[in-house]
């Protein structure tokens, strides 16, 4: 099944990869996270990209303008629920890496939490990539500031900051919208121009994303 699986996958991308070719844009595709109480679900793995040596050979694979997409913190959880060096395979990794996305979680699931200089996978950073983004969802802004300081000294990068706005309609009296507000960083290399958008995830059930309702810190 998994490989039928991967035959339409690929077969997609071929497709997106042709279409991407022609408008000189690169596809970055990432790593997928398995957790414990999914395996106990499906009896089983049912997902593709979540073992680094699947997704060393799929990468094998795919055209010269897909890259990989490496999201440390589906990495943390996976190495856990699958039980693979977790350290050893981000090594692995690195050798076809073109960009990441940075969160911390507690092994256990995907939660996208904020981390620190000190966090497991900061000295493994390769530092000469066009693509990093903080995918930490946190309403401390203090938090994400300090974040994005220490990795522009790291990376010797730049980052551009923007609030997204996530919204949840919450039906009441006077059907008002209720609120909540997210971060996410973007970052481009010096030699990068234009902006970039990324697509967002979100862990809570019910929101959807605004895009374009951002507002620069800068």
């Amino acid at each position: 099944k998994k490989e039928i699986s991967e035959n339409i996958f690929l077969k997609s991308i071929n497709e997106i990869s042709n279409f991407a070719l022609r408008h000189k844009v690169k596809i970055l595709i990432e790593n997928n996270v398995i957790n414990k109480k999914n395996l106990i679900l499906f009896n089983g793995n049912p997902l593709l990209l979540t073992h680094p040596i699947d997704i060393i050979k799929f990468f094998k694979k795919t055209p010269k303008n897909v890259g990989f997409l490496l999201d440390v913190g589906h990495l943390k959880v996976s190495a856990r629920t699958e039980n693979f060096n977790l350290i050893n395979s981000l090594k692995k990794l690195n050798k076809i890496v073109t960009g990441y996305h940075l969160s911390d979680n507690d092994f256990i699931e995907d939660r996208n939490l904020s981390f620190s200089k000190r966090s497991w996978f900061i000295k493994f950073l390769k530092k000469r990539l066009n693509y990093y983004t903080i995918e930490v969802y946190d309403k401390n802004i203090n938090k994400i500031r300090g974040i994005k300081n220490f990795l522009e000294k790291i990376l010797n990068k730049w980052f551009q900051f923007y609030l997204y706005y996530i919204y949840r309609k919450v039906l009441s009296k006077n059907f008002s919208m209720k609120k909540r507000i997210y971060t996410i960083l973007e970052v481009k290399s010096r030699e990068l121009y234009g902006k970039i958008l990324f697509s967002i995830q979100m862990a809570n059930k019910g929101y959807s994303v605004v895009i374009g309702k951002k507002r620069s810190l800068y």
